[in-house]
């Protein structure tokens, strides 16, 4: 595809943030055709940078020989990185900034076992101060989204655990007032663009799954709807931008994971359209709410796909099982689609084979990476994927809406600076 060329000025809008073939964070404009900019280097290893939410700085996992740590790297200034998170004990695995940029989540192993949370002033840590880390809580999984404003966490804990837990925190001290009612097979929970409601799912004791919309319980619920919707397996809940209708995506059959058809719950109407049929394995809303892109794989349905080899026919639990195992094996080929949700035509953008660490770490938990790591360009006309090519070398490769691919070079873990 053409890109536009790019605007003089500090900030690095519209840039693409990976990690290249060499381990090191990286940066790159997609418009200009420009070299890469790297940052640090020797024996570390980065994972999964993630754009602040203003788009001027990075925060990336970086795994060297004293262990994991948190770097932040002033792209817009330049600077050299900064190490913000080294707690003895902790294993940094994901990252997620608060809308304000004031505080970055941490999620880490212990030593001990299990999963805490941490929170960053990262103010304070720029300037060394030791409370800057702050450990705010524990649960294995746990799974969140930020407010707005970014003082609360809806967050879902210990999922289908006897101590399971969903609802809505404020930032200075673990405390949800008002759990949410039996939360059920899901991950992430969302808020709605509004915030008058948040969305999950429930798992009755008599075994019935269902996702709810509910009035947020930290507001008034006057005048609000509550939703529910039958659903099978996980549930992955992805709100469409800018209105109230939730994308519901599940699997067709009874299955521990949520690779099926996607569904879309509008919440003023209780009115349900079925957006595709595919077996998907992850989805993502554009920015402008327009699209849905969707994995799925590769078995027919479009010129610009390749008749899968493998699992040809499969259909029902079998197909589903076999998904699964390639996904997390991470030799499935995956056809990128893109839905229109007001008109429900599909177009198909290309397939390729996800790199492993994509498809053994990323698609697994999608809902909750597509909170922070955002693979839609900022204009809604393209997204950005890891592919394998053909001698087996992991590339940043684009994927136009208008149906051109544009491969950036070798890099893996993108992320779309969207700000």
């Amino acid at each position: 595809m053409a890109f536009a060329a790019a605007q003089p000025g500090p900030s690095p809008a519209g840039w693409i943030a990976y990690v290249d073939a060499d381990g090191r964070p990286a940066v790159r404009d997609p418009r200009d055709g420009g070299p890469p900019v790297a940052f640090g280097g020797g024996l570390e290893r980065a994972q999964f940078p993630v754009w602040s939410s203003d788009g001027n700085r990075l925060a990336v996992i970086v795994g060297d020989i004293a262990g994991g740590r948190v770097d932040l790297i002033d792209v817009a200034r330049g600077d050299a990185p900064t190490t913000i998170y080294r707690p003895s004990g902790r294993s940094p695995i994901y990252l997620a900034w608060s809308p304000d940029d004031r505080t970055l989540a941490v999620l880490a192993n212990r030593a001990g076992g299990g999963l805490a949370l941490d929170l960053v002033d990262v103010s304070r840590a720029l300037n060394g101060e030791p409370d800057a880390v702050r450990a705010f809580a524990q649960g294995a999984p746990f799974y969140w989204s930020w407010s707005r404003t970014g003082r609360s966490l809806l967050v879902h804990v210990d999922v289908m655990g006897p101590t399971r837990l969903a609802g809505v925190t404020g930032i200075d001290a673990f405390e949800v007032r008002r759990p949410l009612p039996d939360p059920g097979a899901f991950q992430s929970p969302a808020f709605s663009a509004s915030e008058r409601y948040v969305a999950y799912a429930t798992l009755t004791a008599g075994g019935e799954r269902r996702v709810v919309v509910a009035p947020n319980p930290e507001l008034p619920a006057a005048g609000l709807f509550t939703r529910t919707l039958p659903h099978r397996g996980q549930a992955a809940l992805a709100w469409r931008p800018g209105s109230e209708q939730l994308a519901v995506q599940s699997a067709a059959v009874p299955a521990p994971h949520a690779y099926g058809p996607v569904d879309l719950l509008d919440v003023a109407t209780g009115e349900v359209t079925r957006l595709t049929d595919d077996p998907v394995v992850a989805s993502w809303w554009s920015p402008d709410g327009r699209w849905l892109a969707t994995l799925s794989p590769v078995g027919g349905g479009g010129d610009r796909t390749v008749q899968a080899s493998a699992g040809a026919g499969t259909t029902g639990a079998g197909a589903a099982q076999l998904v699964d195992q390639r996904v997390q094996r991470g030799n499935l080929l995956l056809s990128l689609k893109v839905v229109d949700a007001d008109t429900l035509q599909t177009w198909v953008l290309g397939a390729f084979v996800p790199s492993p660490t994509f498809a053994g770490q990323y698609l697994p938990f999608f809902d909750q990476y597509a909170r922070s790591h955002r693979l839609w360009s900022p204009d809604s006309d393209a997204l950005v994927m890891p592919a394998v090519d053909e001698d087996g070398a992991v590339q940043v490769v684009v994927f136009g809406v208008d149906g051109d691919v544009t491969p950036l070079g070798p890099g893996d873990m993108p992320a779309w600076n969207v700000r």
